[in-house]
């Protein structure tokens, strides 16, 4: 995309120097921290000093639509896409989750699991910038995602906000964590929040035990539009989206971008027509090869126009918005239209349950069958897995319909099931695992 100058730690500028004839366009590298010098960049402090002896003016003039930042979506339907924000969309935005949902101020202490190359890492750093609130980072080298680690750093820093997945909170809320969280519970912590994917009512009440009485807030957003609905301490509601944020025009849309009835299953859509007059707004669009920027919209017969986010979801008579799944993971099994996150989350209700991931299987009867792929907690690993499977199925049984019970269970380690860099699974890398079983 042209870029003309990198900035880095000493890791990121040798994996640059290693591709460096790849890009011609690029003209300085800029060497950030403490380790030894390398001969190719230029020393980020040296600049400083340059900057401020000749007073140099930095600012330029800009439009609120001038591009602002890249970034790459995660990746989770398919192959990562290159989007462009503006200087509205990600930086100003985040000012309105900030307040509303992560309720940062100046004596709050954030901290987000993400890392800073992924739009939600970078947007915890705007949303700490916007209100004057503190930014923890842990740069703790080599450092994988370690529950007790977590934990550790939660106790010991006083941090007031915390930001996770799903899946680090599941990790967070095992035996072995509440064991050590007994002695060291987080002593200042006030408000959690999470996003990426759906999170189980078990899960955030686990963590209330953990923590001694601070839920998990779900929000819903997208790299290309940052954050949309999230729920709030006034009034959770468990298993919902929440309610958008205000000054974001979020509806349900049929298939003519048409508002479709409360209850109703229809499509995500932004409304792109109420946001010029707004601090919020959406991504300017997705950057391909040849540097050219596309936002893909629709407009219903009235003229309106929306992005459609790509999810399916249904809102309630108070406004709350109810998650159904990604449109490409919609499964339907015998007439009926399933959201992998409902079966998902009944499993998850399962002591011996750490995560699952759940596709639908071509089927010549039913259309197609519900399968589900288990990652066990440590202390069910050793149980006989014929006995599991019967269980698993009749536990469903019990706490769903019938047609929302896997026909087919199979189990997997924590490091077989697939996922984006930034923690989602990809359903569509199980899809076509199965898809090359039944065409071997």
């Amino acid at each position: 995309v042209g870029a003309k100058a990198f900035i880095g730690d000493l890791p990121q500028i040798h994996k640059v120097l290693s591709i460096r004839s790849r890009l011609p366009t690029l003209r300085h590298l800029v060497q950030v921290g403490a380790d030894e010098k390398v001969s190719e960049a230029l020393g980020y402090p040296a600049l400083v000093s340059m900057g401020q002896v000749n007073g140099a003016d930095t600012t330029i003039d800009s439009e609120a639509s001038s591009p602002c930042v890249l970034y790459f979506t995660s990746g989770s339907t398919g192959q990562p896409k290159l989007v462009q924000h503006s200087q509205i969309s990600l930086a100003l935005s985040s000012r309105i989750a900030g307040e509303h949902w992560c309720q940062l101020h100046p004596d709050c202490l954030f901290w987000s699991l993400s890392e800073v190359g992924w739009v939600k890492g970078s947007w915890a750093v705007f949303a700490a910038w916007n209100h004057g609130a503190a930014l923890l980072v842990d740069e703790t080298p080599g450092l994988v995602f370690d529950p007790i680690h977590t934990l550790q750093i939660l106790h010991d820093y006083s941090v007031t906000n915390f930001c996770a997945t799903p899946t680090a909170y599941r990790q967070l809320v095992t035996s072995a964590s509440r064991e050590f969280a007994a002695t060291h519970a987080p002593q200042s912590l006030k408000v959690s929040i999470s996003a990426g994917e759906a999170i189980e009512g078990s899960v955030i009440e686990a963590w209330r035990q953990v923590t001694r009485g601070v839920p998990i807030l779900n929000g819903y957003g997208l790299t290309e539009t940052v954050f949309l609905c999230t729920e709030s301490t006034d009034d959770q509601r468990p298993g919902s989206m929440g309610r958008p944020l205000p000054g974001v025009p979020l509806e349900i849309l049929g298939e003519t971008a048409e508002p479709v009835p409360i209850g109703e299953e229809g499509a995500l859509g932004v409304c792109l027509s109420t946001c010029a007059d707004s601090i919020y707004d959406v991504f300017n669009g997705y950057v391909d090869e040849q540097g050219v920027v596309t936002r893909p919209t629709v407009r219903n017969a009235e003229g309106k126009e929306y992005y459609l986010t790509g999810d399916r979801a249904f809102r309630d008579a108070d406004g709350y918005f109810w998650f159904k799944a990604r449109k490409d993971d919609i499964i339907n099994c015998s007439g009926y239209r399933i959201g992998p996150s409902e079966v998902e989350a009944v499993l998850q209700m399962h002591p011996g349950v750490l995560e699952s991931a759940v596709i639908g299987v071509p089927d010549e009867e039913r259309g197609s069958i519900i399968k589900a792929y288990v990652v066990l907690n440590e202390e069910y690993e050793q149980h006989p897995l014929r006995k599991l499977k019967v269980e698993l199925r009749q536990h469903c049984l019990y706490h769903s319909a019938p047609y929302k019970c896997p026909r087919v269970i199979e189990f997997l380690s924590k490091t077989e099931l697939p996922r984006t860099v930034t923690g989602k699974v990809q359903r569509h890398e199980l899809r076509a695992r199965e898809q090359r079983k039944s065409s071997a």
